[in-house]
């Protein structure tokens, strides 16, 4: 199968998986065996695989982590995106109070390294100057939206100024128009970095894709979406259903990422649209 491909996504390409120990505490296991894309690249692959994921990563980061990869690895053959959440956003500071350029790989962290997979992770921070974070969605926080908006409820005091920031957060840009716009951009961007085919598909129906454009900002000669969520596509063609085959809450098991990679990646490969 196909080798040197690149894979970028959240905690269900980043082998996570949570639990709660003894003493009532939420541990986290990063970089374990539940991970499609190690499996790819250890059982299917032709050459070194680099897999760029960190849990809870959201789409915007994405850009950032195939520039970068591109920067450092020349043979890269195709780059496949595990699209994920629209509920979740990058969130950053700077004590010094500036505006600050960075460079791609600012955050970046390699983890692992063997001859058929290089590991990639983000760190929040390398110098406690500059500091990035994702964040998403506290539901507990949002409410039935009656602010309105600024041009007729208020002005300049208008209350969702001075709000709850993840309820305004939720009904005046994630729950919106913007995040079409803000994820066809970043499709947009990778499209035009990229002089390899690119695979974008998604874990489970759950996770949002644009109802019927991915092309708003122009047409897409290298982008490949597979429209059919893994979880459904497995359970359409392979009879099994992987949302009962799970880790925790959220994240499947060794066997459902099995399936993943030997049956579900081989066909986004050859059968994306």
């Amino acid at each position: 199968m196909q080798g040197n491909l690149l894979f970028v996504g959240c905690s269900h390409t980043n082998g996570f998986w949570g639990y709660v120990d003894d003493d009532k505490k939420i541990q986290k296991v990063v970089w374990d065996e539940n991970n499609y894309a190690q499996i790819y690249a250890d059982e299917l692959a032709e050459g070194q695989c680099y897999i760029y994921a960190s849990a809870g990563a959201c789409n915007q980061k994405y850009a950032r982590w195939i520039r970068h990869m591109l920067n450092i690895h020349d043979n890269i053959s195709g780059v496949v995106i595990q699209s994920t959440y629209w509920d979740r956003w990058l969130l950053a500071n700077n004590i010094n109070l500036e505006f600050t350029q960075l460079e791609p790989g600012h955050f970046t962290q390699q983890c692992k390294e063997t001859d058929n997979f290089i590991l990639y992770d983000d760190f929040n921070t390398v110098n406690y100057n500059e500091i990035e974070w994702n964040e998403k969605v506290k539901w507990a926080s949002v409410a039935k939206y009656e602010e309105g908006c600024p041009e007729t409820h208020g002005g300049y005091e208008w209350l969702g100024f001075d709000y709850n920031y993840m309820h305004i957060k939720f009904h005046t840009e994630i729950n919106t128009h913007l995040k079409h716009d803000e994820y066809c951009k970043d499709i947009a961007l990778i499209d035009a970095m990229c002089n390899v085919p690119v695979y974008v598909w998604r874990i489970n129906d759950r996770v949002q894709f644009p109802v019927s454009r991915f092309d708003t900002f122009g047409p897409l000669k290298n982008v490949k979406v597979f429209d059919t969520p893994a979880n459904v596509w497995i359970k359409e063609n392979l009879d099994i259903d992987i949302d009962i085959m799970t880790k925790d809450q959220e994240h499947y098991n060794v066997e459902a990422h099995k399936l993943i990679a030997h049956n579900f990646i081989p066909e986004v490969l050859h059968a994306s649209k």
